[in-house]
């Protein structure tokens, strides 16, 4: 995987709140039993770690994944382990953190070379002889 985006992910892990649910799936009687299913909560406008800007952004891009309450939430019920399910959430979280935060790298305007617009013009004026012959002949 390439560099992340957003530098401050491995300070703000503190301000995460983690909770366990029953979980479906795989697992038979066991799935019954225990709470597996992991969901993140950030409340990622009173953190100490962003700053306005930083917020103003994750608010404006991650409007999918937050509720009223300005909360980020992020669920795993992939496997029958907490301590991976936990792991599952901070890694969908950074990798929509990354997305939010990434820049596109500016566009280079560029222009077709003289050999690629005389092509093009012998092309657009074969296609009009074609058309032309296709005129009635006027007597």
């Amino acid at each position: 995987m390439g560099q992340s985006n957003f530098k401050k992910f491995d300070k703000i892990i503190n301000e995460f709140i983690f909770s366990a649910a029953r979980s479906g799936g795989p697992g038979g009687q066991h799935v019954n039993k225990t709470e597996t299913k992991i969901e993140l909560r950030w409340k990622f406008q009173l953190s100490e770690v962003l700053n306005q800007k930083e917020k103003d952004l994750i608010s404006r891009k991650l409007t999918s994944y937050t509720n009223s309450k300005g909360e980020i939430i992020v669920s795993s019920s992939l496997t029958r382990s907490q301590k991976r399910n936990q792991e599952d959430c901070l890694k969908k979280l950074r990798d929509i953190l990354d997305r939010a935060f990434y820049k596109a790298p500016p566009r280079k305007k560029t222009r077709p070379s003289r050999s690629t617009q005389l092509k093009d013009r012998k092309r657009r004026e074969a296609h009009s002889e074609k058309k032309q012959g296709r005129k009635k002949v006027k007597l």
